[in-house]
This record gives C-alpha cells, sequence and structure tokens, in this order.
C-alpha cells in the first residue's frame, strides 16, 4: 500500500437481483492518501463517484461528477456517470459484428446499434470486491451469450491512489473463446468543482499529442481512416 494510504469499506445502497431472493449490497471504498486528496469508488459499475482535492490555495474540491446516493446512478444510468464500460465501449454498428465465419446478433440499447455494452453492460452490474495491496479490486463474470457476446468473460478492475496524487486504474480481462472486448471508463471531470458549475467547464483547455485521429461517420461509427 502506497505510504501513508487508507482504505475505508462501507455500504452505499441495494440493488434488486432478480436471479437472487435478495438483494446485492453495494459496496464504497474510500481511499485517502497522505496529502488528503480522497477518491471513493463503489461496486455497482465499478464507478468513481468522487475524487476531492486541494486547489493552488489549498481548498478542496470535488473534480468529477456523481450522485450522492446509490438511486441517483440506477435513475440516471444512461449517463454512465464515473462507470466501467464493457464489454465494448462505443457503438457497434447495427448491432452485430462478424468472427471468423460467423456473424453474431447483438441487443440494440441505441436505435440501431449497440452503446456501451448493451441494455445491461458492465455499467449497471454489482461486481464483487475486496482490497489488496493498497488497491480496490473489482471483479465481474459476464457469461456466455450475455447481451449477444460469445464467451465467458472474467473482468478485473483495480483501482489505487499513489502518493504523488495520482489515481492509477488497471483493467485486464480473460475469455474462454475469442470475443470483443473493448473497456474503457466514463468519468465526467470538472477540474474547477463540479460545484464551480459550466461556465468554469468552459475555461478548460484540453491538450492531445496525437500524430493521428479517428474518422468517424455522424453515427459516430469509426470509418477505419
Amino acid at each position: 500500500m502506497p505510504e501513508g494510504t487508507t482504505i475505508i469499506e462501507d455500504g452505499f445502497g441495494f440493488v434488486k437481483n432478480p436471479e437472487k431472493e435478495i438483494a446485492d449490497i453495494v459496496r464504497r471504498f474510500t481511499l485517502t492518501n497522505k496529502n488528503n486528496v480522497q477518491v471513493q469508488v463503489i461496486s455497482y459499475g465499478a464507478t468513481i463517484t468522487s475524487v476531492k482535492c486541494p486547489d493552488s490555495k489549498g481548498r478542496i474540491h470535488d473534480v468529477v461528477l456523481g450522485f450522492d446516493d446509490l438511486e441517483g446512478y440506477i435513475r440516471n444510468q444512461h449517463a454512465y456517470f464515473g462507470s466501467i464500460l464493457g464489454r465494448v465501449a462505443n457503438r457497434v454498428a447495427n448491432g452485430r459484428f462478424r468472427l471468423g465465419s460467423r456473424e453474431f446478433e447483438l441487443t440494440k440499447n441505441a436505435g440501431d446499434f449497440q452503446l456501451h455494452g448493451g441494455i445491461k453492460g458492465f455499467d449497471q452490474v454489482v461486481w464483487q470486491s475486496y482490497v489488496s495491496n493498497g488497491r480496490v479490486v473489482f471483479t465481474y463474470l459476464s457469461k456466455d451469450g450475455e447481451e449477444g457476446y460469445p464467451g465467458d468473460v472474467m473482468t478485473q478492475v483495480a483501482y489505487s491512489l499513489l502518493d504523488d496524487n495520482s489515481l492509477k486504474l488497471e483493467m485486464r480481462a480473460m475469455s474462454s473463446r475469442p470475443t470483443p472486448v473493448n473497456l474503457s471508463n466514463h468519468v465526467y471531470f470538472n477540474l474547477a468543482g463540479h460545484c464551480a458549475g459550466p461556465k468554469a467547464l468552459y475555461e478548460h483547455y484540453a491538450c492531445i499529442n496525437a500524430d493521428k485521429v479517428l474518422v468517424v461517420t455522424p453515427d459516430l461509427i469509426p470509418t477505419g481512416k
């Protein structure tokens, strides 16, 4: 564990599980480092709910958008606030893909497309969770046929808060057969603090050091160029 970092676990609510008679508990983990930077993540969607850090004057701000309770995430699930996206982030054109000689039909949740994993993607499930070596680790088994994808996929996501105030996210997945996997996190940042609102957000500048860009259609499907 990074020097001075603590991890505290508590409950964040319950989610109904149609496969069980009892609801699944959603766990929350609070990571705090020696500089008083604090990160909170929950097991529903392996979601980042809060990142609190000091500004140049030492004032603490929450620099990511999120909700104060579980109902906010369930009610606004299509915003994907801070959650892990899978099996495939972004859009799958026409809700189908070809793998070898076989074509697979996926669930469609964005018109003719599948978006961010389908009707019930990785953002809407309760992940298994534990703490190991200063990391909060979430795991989820996506079973063969889920949202139309072939093969069982075991996914692991780990969050760690380092002494230099960086938040480290590690993702890995293993599959029982060939299948598309394209994981991502969907956190929304406002580096002025989300309480600063859109005026401060529009004052942000972003610079991306890239040699190439990916061309997309008006429906945001990559063209291959």
